[in-house]
């Protein structure tokens, strides 16, 4: 991989991997202050989408160590390059969160994901950087049926 390609990469990646950070940050902070009807089901929904959020940030953190790429050192510098340019913010943690707002917000941190993860997969595949075109695929595919479960909760 020439060195252009290997630094846009490794951009991408730790944008990528902040983004992760902060959007497991912000489900976590909904899981823990949701209050609202159907708290027995949505309650462990949120745990699922948190789990595979903390699974991706490894996925993708491990990724750059397997290319030697730079990386971000630090959990605030992660989620600054998560947070650049993606529109999600950091969640209040004090703020109790209801069922529309719950999906609503799942939805918004799922739609930023899922751009950049169809991004990340372009571009890997144009430079046939095939370890991350599948991962980026697979986290894409999962963030798919999250984002539309979300969705659907919404218009119910």
């Amino acid at each position: 991989m020439d060195e252009a390609i290997k630094t846009e990469m490794a951009t991408r990646l730790n944008e990528l991997g902040g983004l992760l950070t902060l959007a497991a940050r912000n489900v976590k902070i909904m899981h823990w202050n949701y209050h609202d009807k159907d708290f027995v089901s949505v309650h462990p929904w949120l745990d699922e989408v948190y789990d595979f959020l903390n699974d991706s940030i490894d996925e993708v953190y491990e990724e750059i160590r397997k290319g030697a790429l730079p990386m971000a050192a630090t959990y605030s510098a992660a989620i600054a390059a998560g947070a650049k340019d993606s529109a999600l913010a950091e969640f209040d943690d004090k703020i109790s969160y209801n069922n529309p707002e719950t999906f609503h917000n799942v939805r918004g941190i799922l739609d930023i994901i899922r751009y950049r993860l169809d991004s990340l997969s372009t571009f890997a595949d144009e430079h046939k950087v095939w370890t991350v075109h599948e991962m980026s695929n697979g986290m894409l595919s999962k963030a798919n049926q999250f984002y539309y479960f979300a969705n659907e909760s919404i218009m119910a």
